[in-house]
């Protein structure tokens, strides 16, 4: 008579599947978890990059050309022939700054570099309503204008960009005489847009000095 054999199948128990599908879940989650935070970085960095582009822009010319302020010898008091002109090196209102400068940083280079009287504006464009900063150009000779003045879009959508002086350097000898600040305080703000906070930047713009600075 032929022993009969039992043979039993190997399989996973209920508790093994459920310890599976528990690794499992965990392993999605943190997998979404992660690719949730790195969606959000590169909506940030795609939302902010036309933004940072436009203010290097700004702050790297306004830099560059302030740098180099046109600023003309001091007029002779004692000439009756030439009486000292009225000039304003530099004119600073609330939304633009008038200036001139050595070193324009759009319409000249090195090798063709001359003076230019540059305007920034800020402004609501009447065709779109946008907030918008024009930089106007005009080349000089001197303090006399040789051509004509050129405008610039530098930046769209901007809701504040505002500018402030910082106090005048006086001249013992002459209290009166029209010197540029010390510095320039600027600020620019872009709103809040698609769940993301505004933006606020302030930029110190140092002017260089006249005459030289005393000890």
């Amino acid at each position: 008579m032929r022993n009969a054999t039992l043979t039993t199948s190997k399989a996973f128990t209920l508790i093994e599947l459920l310890l599976a599908m528990l690794i499992s879940s965990i392993l999605v989650l943190g997998i979404n978890a992660a690719y949730q935070q790195a969606h959000m970085v590169w909506s940030n960095a795609e939302h902010y990059r036309p933004i940072y582009n436009d203010l290097r822009l700004i702050t790297g010319t306004l830099r560059r050309e302030l740098a180099g302020l046109y600023l003309p010898p001091p007029p002779d008091a004692n000439d009756a022939e030439n009486p000292p002109a009225d000039f304003q090196p530099i004119t600073v209102e609330q939304t633009a700054l008038t200036f001139y400068t050595l070193t324009p940083a759009w319409h000249s280079s090195l090798i063709s570099a001359r003076i230019a009287k540059v305007r920034y504006e800020f402004e609501t464009d009447k065709a779109t309503g946008e907030s918008i900063l024009t930089r106007f150009e005009q080349p000089h000779a001197g303090e006399k204008p040789i051509g004509k003045e050129t405008p610039d879009l530098v930046a769209v959508g901007l809701s504040d960009f505002s500018i402030t002086a910082a106090a005048k350097e006086q001249n013992a000898a002459d209290p009166n005489e029209n010197t540029a600040p010390k510095a320039l305080n600027i600020s620019l703000k872009w709103p809040a847009k698609n769940n993301f906070p505004e933006l606020l930047f302030h930029a110190v713009f140092p002017i260089p000095a006249r005459r030289p600075l005393k000890p």
